[in-house]
């Protein structure tokens, strides 16, 4: 009866010993490892980006071939996307001049908003799965995310361009070089095309100028908005809870009982209250041991400590739409300033800046190519300008309105870049520092003296 005995208490104890992490380390969870894994999510996201990219690259492509010269047919291929305002009536001269600087905005943010929503996207998901590893499960904030108010901002932008399209189709003439002359694009009257549509086949030029915006402008923009749709459900790609258990689940199931549950406003908070403090290079073990401190303090309880009846509220606001867009500008994000900001010298975190580093690349060659987009067009739009006026510039809303959109655009892509760059500086730094020195394994005096 005694040696039965005993070997319960060995086979419990090889259990804890196999379940219950050394004294300030958490219990490393084979499948948070392999699903966090930074290859894995490089995979995962430019998988999912490049559908958004290649549409939208040709759309960049036929909408702007005057990026590194201007000769009379390239000026001539470019006009064949804009309709020419003047010498038409009050209102359509004015719905053409509103809706002119969609049609050039559109292609460049389709390339900029997706690499910075696919960053917001990885930091996000591998801040989760480092969490999770310490013991610290993150409930992201219900509803519309980022993804989805940045798809929606597109397709604004984007029936602005169709707009101008409408206008040039039904009001607008054929455009050489020079000048916009000869009959208009659509020749068939919308009452005859009620009565009968087959009297488009005699309209050649409707149907030619139609052809080129739908393939060359349309098509791959709807594409790519759809696509851009589908970065806001990051939650939904997590690892499942089933997979969780899958491995021990008794052992998985008493763990969870010592996960702390944050509200992500409440981590936001945290994360920024431990910037504060200028820390010195340290594992992200240590930056978690600080984190629970703080959360405890917030009334952020464990699982298994309390019965839901007796949870206290958590009262943290949320975050406004102010304070999003200037996440968004200047790239505040709070995974960002716990796994890059945070001067983290880990095994884990030396694995991260080393794929973060062909990642922030890509992301610094597709921003860097949207701004020179943006320059190269205000350039060009100058210089037609000055020239047509005799070395002048006047200042009307037809100049005016879409040089003030082009230069905010390029003055947020520019502090984009800038912070980019600095990022990638910081996981340059840190990779090519070398490999951190693993961590010692920690022993009870129980364990020291056997």
């Amino acid at each position: 009866m005694a040696a039965a005995e005993r070997e319960a208490v060995a086979a419990k104890e090889s259990i804890n010993k196999e379940t219950a992490p050394s004294y300030g380390a958490c219990a490393e969870v084979p499948v948070m490892e392999e699903w966090g894994d930074p290859s894995t999510l490089l995979i995962l996201i430019w998988s999912a980006l490049g559908q958004i990219l290649a549409p939208m690259a040709l759309v960049v492509s036929y909408n702007n071939p005057r990026l590194f010269s201007s000769t009379p047919q390239e000026k001539g291929l470019e006009s064949g996307f804009m309709m020419h305002c003047e010498g038409h009536s009050f209102q359509v001269k004015s719905a053409c001049d509103w809706t002119t600087p969609a049609v050039r905005i559109f292609p460049v943010l389709g390339l900029s908003l997706p690499v910075l929503l696919a960053l917001w996207k990885m930091l996000h998901m591998r801040a989760y799965y480092v969490l999770m590893r310490n013991r610290i499960m993150i409930s992201f904030r219900e509803g519309r995310r980022l993804g989805f108010k940045c798809g929606m901002g597109l397709s604004v932008i984007f029936l602005h361009a169709l707009a101008h399209f409408g206008l040039m189709v039904v009001f607008g003439k054929p455009c050489d070089d020079e000048s916009c002359q000869g009959k208009h694009i659509l020749n068939t009257s919308w009452k005859d095309l009620l009565y009968d549509p087959s009297s488009l086949e005699k309209d050649r030029t409707f149907i030619l100028e139609a052809t080129k915006l739908a393939v060359q402008y349309i098509v791959p923009g709807t594409l790519s908005l759809v696509f851009l749709f589908s970065m806001d459900d990051f939650v939904a790609e997590l690892v499942p809870m089933g997979l969780f258990f899958a491995s021990k689940p008794c052992a998985r199931y008493r763990e969870l009982e010592k996960y702390l549950h944050v509200k992500e406003d409440v981590m936001r908070s945290a994360v920024r209250q431990i910037m504060d403090r200028r820390l010195d290079a340290c594992r992200f073990e240590e930056v978690c041991v600080q984190l629970r401190s703080i959360l405890q303090e917030r009334h952020c309880r464990q699982l298994g400590d309390i019965d839901e009846d007796d949870e206290p509220p958590i009262a943290e606001a949320p975050g406004s739409f102010l304070t999003g867009l200037r996440e968004l500008v200047f790239l505040e994000w709070w995974p960002i300033q716990m796994l890059i900001d945070m001067p983290l010298v880990d095994e884990h975190s030396y694995v991260f800046n080393v794929f973060m580093i062909a990642h922030l690349l890509a992301t610094n060659i597709i921003l860097g190519f949207s701004t020179f987009v943006i320059i190269r067009r205000v350039m060009i739009m100058l210089e037609e300008d000055l020239a047509a006026k005799d070395g002048g510039f006047t200042l009307t809303f037809s100049t005016i309105y879409p040089l003030v959109w082009y230069l905010l655009l390029g003055s947020v892509l520019v502090v984009n870049l800038f912070r980019t760059a600095s990022l990638m500086a910081q996981v340059c730094r840190r990779g090519l520092s070398g490999r951190p020195a693993p961590k010692e394994p920690t022993g009870t005096p129980e364990t020291d003296a056997a």
